[in-house]
């Protein structure tokens, strides 16, 4: 039990120079749980890696980072919330280089959201049981994920919203009973759209009677451009289940 969790900021929000951003600090093998506020908050910093945390009951929120690791966490009962900056950008490739990297990345009931961020480099990531979408893709640019499993997430599994240059590899989607989308890209309008997006090997599991892929797409003038996507869905709960394949190309 903590008064207070992690929390680095370095409190000058409108200087960039890495001599008053950049702290240095590695932090390992600590247990945080019921923080008064955040069990982490790392804000306008840089220089951090963070490995081997198990976090419960209280959100983890990395606002305005560059230059940081996370690695080996375990997290539950809590949202991960990743801002690139602290103000929203029209279009992400406006965006300069956050430079993070994530890896063993585990979550349970809470979602995971990238917002208004560029560069990021992910290994392994699983969540499951989120009480809202599983993982939100909001104003980013130059994802890499190698490995995303999702599970039981209550309303959308995975949400892409101006995505730009996004690269998803081996994502597994399990959707529980309340889950709408298996995957949702769009978010497109006059600024930017989503685009350059590659999804290859999904497996998506549903038992809705269906027989859907669930895949919800935006259309008209700002539907996202240039997508690959590579899907095998299966509805176990139609008279003959079988596995179905989704190609957009």
């Amino acid at each position: 039990l903590c008064d207070v969790g992690i929390h680095i900021n370095s409190f000058n929000t409108n200087i960039n120079d890495e001599v008053f951003r950049n702290f240095d600090v590695s932090i390992s093998d600590s247990y945080i749980n019921d923080s008064e506020f955040d069990n982490i908050l790392l804000e306008e910093c840089s220089g951090v890696n963070i490995s081997n945390i198990e976090s419960k009951n209280r959100r983890i929120r990395l606002r305005g980072i560059k230059n940081c690791s996370f690695f080996d966490i375990n997290h539950s009962n809590g949202s991960l919330s990743i801002y690139g900056q602290n103000t929203s950008v029209s279009n992400p490739s406006n965006l300069s280089n956050n430079n993070i990297k994530l890896d063993n990345i585990f979550i349970s009931n809470g979602r995971l959201l990238f917002q208004d961020i560029k560069g990021v480099t992910c290994g392994a990531i699983y969540i499951a049981d989120s009480p809202s979408e599983g993982c939100n893709f909001t104003r980013t640019a130059n994802i890499t994920v190698n490995s995303m499993i999702i599970k039981r997430s209550n309303t959308r599994n995975l949400l892409i919203s101006k995505g730009q240059h996004i690269d998803l590899n081996f994502l597994n989607i399990e959707a529980g009973l309340s889950s709408t989308r298996s995957l949702e890209i769009g978010g497109g309008d006059a600024n930017a759209v989503s685009q350059d997006i590659r999804i290859l090997d999904a497996i998506y599991r549903h038992s809705k009677g269906t027989g859907s892929n669930d895949i919800l797409l935006q259309g008209g003038t700002y539907a996202p451009k240039r997508l690959y996507i590579k899907m095998a869905y299966l509805d176990e709960a139609v008279s003959i289940p079988a596995w179905q394949y989704y190609l957009r190309d």
